[in-house]
């Protein structure tokens, strides 16, 4: 192989890991607002927060469309 060709090679592979590492951080992202929505469905008894949680984590190409605020640490 010539080192043109696998300087390509290596830049694709690069390309598509920084593509997967997005993905998973947004992935991420998706989980924690849905932990977070579930935890105050709970505390507040809010059915219909539960039910939406609920149906989004039995539907995998939905995408979570998140009620959660950021709340500040501290």
């Amino acid at each position: 192989m010539s080192m043109n060709t696998e300087e390509h090679i290596a830049s694709a592979f690069d390309r598509d890991l920084e593509t997967v590492q997005a993905l998973v951080v947004k992935m991420g992202g998706m989980v924690e607002s849905a932990i977070q929505d579930a935890s105050r469905a709970l505390e507040t008894r809010d059915e219909e927060l539960a039910m939406e949680v609920a149906a989004s984590a039995t539907r995998p190409s939905t995408r979570w469309k998140p009620r959660s605020t950021k709340r500040p640490h501290g």
